[in-house]
């Protein structure tokens, strides 16, 4: 799925057409990330950035703290890129664009649209967040591989029976009953050597 198309409301609603309600469709349509989710979500995020692997912030902990953290190990991951020559200032690096992959507001809708459009039915199924016990096992993954920074987030969506037609059926709904689970890996690459050369497009979704 591209990111134009994830980007595009009109599209993802016609998309949706069968998958889900035409209000759930329409809500995923409007749905907007926003501008910094990197300030408020990712020191809650535990993530594994090169070799290091960050925890979300602690009682004991500020969350400026977490988050100057993993915005440095970011970078120093980026230099070993051999990318760095003559560049001096954090901002001249696209950390914050790379960051903001792991936030939840970030993927969980293009992840989510997803599973819709492959397992979901208006009036049957309904896709939601499976519920994790242990979250650092699906911590998202931030590697290096040659001059490309690679941005991995596994998550796990489980299928249900639509509530509002076993309603209407006179069905009993048991809601912890999971007609199906599905694992989704969201994927971002950016190249470096793109992103040195100005080219416009610097990320790419999968």
């Amino acid at each position: 799925m591209g990111e134009h198309n994830l980007l595009n409301p009109k599209a993802i609603e016609a998309s949706l057409q069968g998958c889900c309600s035409e209000a759930e469709a329409q809500q995923t349509g409007r749905r907007q990330t926003p501008p910094q989710p990197m300030q408020c979500e990712l020191p809650t995020v535990p993530v594994q950035i090169g070799s290091h692997f960050l925890k979300g912030v602690s009682f004991n902990e500020s969350a400026a703290d977490n988050l100057k953290l993993k915005t440095h190990t970011m970078l120093q991951l980026m230099k070993e890129a051999g990318c760095y020559n003559g560049i001096t200032s954090r901002d001249d690096f696209p950390v914050t664009e790379v960051l903001n992959q792991v936030c939840p507001s970030t993927w969980r809708g293009a992840c989510k649209t997803a599973v819709q459009l492959l397992f979901g039915q208006a009036g049957l199924v309904v896709v939601d967040t499976a519920q994790i016990e242990n979250k650092e096992a699906y911590a998202p993954q931030i590697s290096l591989e040659g001059s490309r920074i690679v941005v991995q987030v596994p998550s796990t969506w489980c299928l249900k029976e639509d509530p509002a037609t076993m309603s209407l059926l006179q069905r009993s709904l048991d809601p912890e009953k999971t007609l199906g689970l599905v694992d989704v890996l969201y994927t971002a690459v950016l190249d470096l050597n793109r992103w040195r050369a100005g080219r416009e497009q610097a990320l790419s979704f999968f």
